[in-house]
Parts: structure tokens; sequence; C-alpha cells
């Protein structure tokens, strides 16, 4: 105890002698020894001063905590921020990937100066093929076009898995139509169909202008039967916009129903377009029960005394009209018994007049009907 005294005194007479208590000039001494300067300088505790190696709020300076390596931090945040490799396959657009199976971004057929059709992209994802590309409407069939203009005689309704009908070449796209194409037998009435199976579409014998009787409808062209109707007449006037199934074309051309020309109501049925030497006809097989007749009206723009519009029942003509002729309505006897009744354009060697085409409408069968 003595030499504590003691030695606390020592320590006081080395430093400021404003304190006198013993205890308080030992605790300040205390201080000295730990290398604090209490003249309030640079390392002064008291001033809060910035970068105070010895504050014990500042935990860089306390030589008891560990020191943190950030330099391992920067890398993976570095590695972080680089651009994942390109894995060709993967359903994914990579940056330096022009395309990935079906994907191609904001590169298309019609990027590449084509009209449509599709891109294929090669196995390594660093380019792609046009072949699928087409442009509709310049006359060529290229990528994946069916057509590209008038189709060929070999593409037909039935060469495209239809029974019959009229196929064409949509523009807009360059595939096949074949809205005008149908499929008779399937139970549905489609393209140029009147009927199929059972489907009569509300059409009865009496609405087709017979007395009465049972329409029935022929399994192979989707036309009428009209063998169960009974008395009054069959009646045509093609107001249907096409022929339907129980007229016969032939010849050099095909005999067309048109609004060009209509004799009655908005649609007639008139002559292919020939030349000199052709002949263009239309032809229906008629059933009489009983003697009957057949009525239709005609009118011609052809060549007067060369081109003519000729009418046959059994091949023999009945009559014919050439020139510049308006409407006429004509009747002729038929006998009992299936007749084959045509119509026929022909032309000479020379010289076209008018319009170069016949018209007729309005075709009434009396006592008779088609037949297949």
């Amino acid at each position: 105890m003595r030499r504590l005294i003691l030695t606390s005194s020592a320590l006081f007479a080395c430093t400021s002698t404003k304190f006198e208590d013993p205890f308080q000039t030992s605790v300040t001494d205390a201080s000295a020894d730990s290398g604090i300067d209490s003249g309030g300088g640079e390392n002064d505790t008291s001033s809060g001063g910035e970068g105070d190696p010895t504050d014990p709020t500042d935990p860089t300076d306390d030589p008891t905590m560990p020191t943190l390596d950030t330099s391992g931090d920067e890398a993976a945040s570095e590695d972080s921020t680089a651009e994942a490799p390109d894995v060709c396959g993967d359903g994914i657009l990579g940056p330096n990937e022009p395309c990935d199976g079906d994907l191609f971004g904001d590169i298309s057929c019609a990027s590449n100066g084509f009209g449509g059709g599709d891109l294929v992209c090669d196995e390594t994802c660093q380019g792609y093929s046009t072949a699928g590309c087409y442009t509709c409407g310049d006359g060529t069939i290229d990528g994946t076009e069916d057509c590209d203009g008038p189709l060929g005689n070999n593409v037909t309704c039935a060469s495209a898995g239809y029974t019959e009908g009229t196929i064409a070449c949509d523009l807009r796209t360059c595939s096949f139509d074949v809205s005008g194409c149908s499929l008779c037998g399937d139970g549905m009435i489609t393209g140029n169909e009147i009927c199929d199976s059972d489907d009569l579409d509300g059409t009865t014998c009496a609405t087709l202008g017979f007395s009465g009787g049972d329409l029935a409808c022929n399994g192979e062209t989707c036309g009428y039967d009209f063998s169960g109707c009974e008395g009054g007449a069959y009646f045509q006037d093609f107001e249907g916009g096409a022929f339907p199934p129980e007229f016969t074309l032939g010849g050099d051309a095909d005999w067309i129903v048109t609004m060009s020309g209509a004799i009655a109501g908005s649609w007639s049925a008139a002559s292919g377009v020939i030349t000199h030497s052709q002949t263009t006809n239309l032809a229906l097989s008629v059933a009489f029960s009983v003697p009957g007749s057949v009525e239709f009206t005609h009118t011609e723009s052809t060549e007067s005394s060369f081109d003519y519009l000729e009418f046959w029942v059994d091949g023999a003509m009945q009559q014919e009209w050439s020139g510049s002729n308006g409407p006429a309505t004509v009747s002729f006897d038929v006998g009992a018994g299936v007749h084959a009744i045509e119509w026929r354009y022909t032309k000479d060697g020379s010289i076209n007049t008018g319009s170069d085409r016949v018209w007729i409408d309005d075709v009434t069968i009396t006592n008779g009907a088609p037949s297949p």
C-alpha cells in the first residue's frame, strides 16, 4: 500500500498541479501511460477528429478486428456481368446468334426482300436459308408456294383429293384455292355441289317446278336425281352462278355461266371462247316418261351466216341462229324416252364479228327431267 501511494505521488509530480485528488491524478496518469495526449492535440480522444487512430468507434483502427479482403468480391461482380456464351439449339436467341431454331428476332423473309415464307436456321445458329421464302405474284413458283398464276391442266380438284369442282390459285398466298372443289359423298354440300347424300338443302321436286314426287341426290355427281319427280317441268335459270352437275361441257372450250350479257336475271349460260373452225358444246340428258318439250331463250352476237348457235336432239340439228339477235324464246317437242339435248356454237375458218359469243337462259323441260 505504501508503494502504490509513493508511485502515484511521483507520477503526479510529473503532470499538472491543478489536480490535487490523488485518485483522480492516478486515473489521469494511467492515461498518460497508454500514450494519450491530454493536451488536446491531434490524438486527443475528446476531439473526435477524423482518422483518430484510437477512436473506439472506428473498427478500422481496432487492431483486434480482422481485415476484410474485398478483391474476391470485385472479381465475382465482374464475372456476373460478363456475357453468357451462346448455346445453339437451347431455344434462346443469344446476342451473337442471328437465329436459334425457330427464333430469328427481327429477321424475316420480308426483311430479306421477299413477300413471305419461312426462314430456316442452320445447325450452327450462325446463318440461315431463304429457300422457304417467296414473292407471291411474280409468276414463279418458289419457296413454299403451291402455285403462282394460272394452273396447269394437271392441277385439278381431283389431284388435290376432291371429287370435282374448279381449283384455282390464291394470289394473296400463292396456295391452292379449293373453295370451288367438292368431295361428293361426305354428306356435306361444298364447292359446286347442289346436294350430297341426304342433304338436299331444302330443295324438293315441287320447288324445282314438278308437280310432286321424291327428289334424291346422285351419289356420283352430287347433282339432283329427278327420276322420282312427277309431272310439271324442270327449270334452270343459272342464277346459282355455275352449271349444275347434270350439264356436260365439251368441245374446244367450255361454256361458262356469266353475268356479262345475261339475258334474264343476273346470270346466263354463254359459249366458251373459241377461234376459227372450232366448236364449244353444252349438253343435257333428259328422260321423258311421256312426250314433252324443251324450251329456252337465246341470243347471239356472231358473224352472220357463218358462225352459228345450233340446237341438237339425239345427234340431229333442230335449228341454228347467227348474226346479232336480241333474246328470243323457242320450244321443241320431244317424244317419250331418254334424249340427248345439246347446244353448240361453231365457227367457220375466218373473221370474228361482234362479241363472237352466244347465250342461252331459262331452260324449261316439260314432262321430263335430267337423267344421269
